[in-house]
């Protein structure tokens, strides 16, 4: 679709350079471009192995937690996105979660239609995380996901700061798949309405509840693109991150999903003479 799409020639449709698209193609896939499909399915697959025998591991009863943690701050509009620095999000959840063990990726939610700060723009991306998490009981875990909603907000009213899932053995292998998609669908916010009488005149009418809810629909091929750029830049070493135990089980993941670009990379001729 993307390569039709960029081809076909549709009238005002969004452009890459030459060095984007060529970040795109499968042969760059060993390079882990956090913009490449193929390098999305690699490091995935590493992730969710390096999780899974982790989980398997674990002490029966052991908890772990697939964590989501927004935070409106992290909400930019999209010509902004490339730019922004995702080691604020990172120092962030290491902040909210101190303490505790977990392994996670930075994403983005791309947003068509949010009027922030500047009624013209439209058009924003959603920095946030999802995280794999233990070493904290659910009790401890619903208090501190508490507190950190009682402190941030997100860019929808009642969609809650942080929440979580206790996973099954079982479901951490599909749930690390998850942490690692790539932004794959666009959203779009609407006011909800609700009946409201008018006691003097009569009359029934609709009125703003207070309340919004979100829906969610696959990417456009243009927005697709834009996304494409937001992430041209960064590799997916630098999405993920960990805290605790975790890092160890990173320190394995990356060595993993680099070991092509290692064996390419030997391979070259500056290393045979060095």
């Amino acid at each position: 679709m993307r390569r039709d799409y960029l081809h076909l020639g549709y009238k005002s449709r969004p452009s890459l350079d030459r060095a984007t698209q060529a970040t795109l193609e499968q042969r760059q896939a060993l390079f882990l471009p956090a913009n490449n499909m193929w390098a999305r399915v690699r490091y995935a697959g590493a992730f969710a192995e390096h999780l899974k025998r982790f989980a398997a591991r674990l002490t029966a009863g052991e908890p772990i937690f697939l964590v989501t943690l927004v935070n409106r701050e992290h909400t930019v509009p999209r010509k902004a996105a490339a730019a922004f620095d995702i080691a604020r999000v990172k120092g962030w959840v290491h902040q909210v979660l101190h303490g505790t063990s977990y392994v996670g990726m930075v994403e983005a939610a791309y947003f068509s239609n949010l009027r922030l700060r500047d009624p013209f723009e439209r058009r924003h991306v959603s920095w946030h995380t999802h995280v794999l998490l233990w070493g904290i009981t659910e009790a401890k875990l619903a208090a501190r996901c508490n507190e950190i909603n009682g402190r941030y907000v997100t860019v929808v009213e009642g969609v809650p700061a942080a929440h979580y899932r206790a996973l099954k053995q079982e479901d951490v292998f599909g749930r690390s798949l998850y942490v690692c998609k790539a932004p794959l669908t666009e959203y779009r916010v609407w006011a909800r309405r609700e009946e409201c009488f008018d006691s003097e005149t009569g009359e029934i009418f609709q009125s703003f509840s207070g309340r919004f809810r979100v829906r969610s629909r696959p990417i456009r091929p243009g927005d697709w693109i834009h996304m494409s750029v937001v992430f041209a830049e960064r590799d997916l070493t630098q999405l993920a991150f960990a805290a605790g135990d975790g890092r160890q089980i990173l320190r394995g993941i990356n060595a993993q999903a680099l070991a092509a670009f290692d064996r390419w990379e030997a391979q070259q001729g500056y290393m045979k003479e060095r």
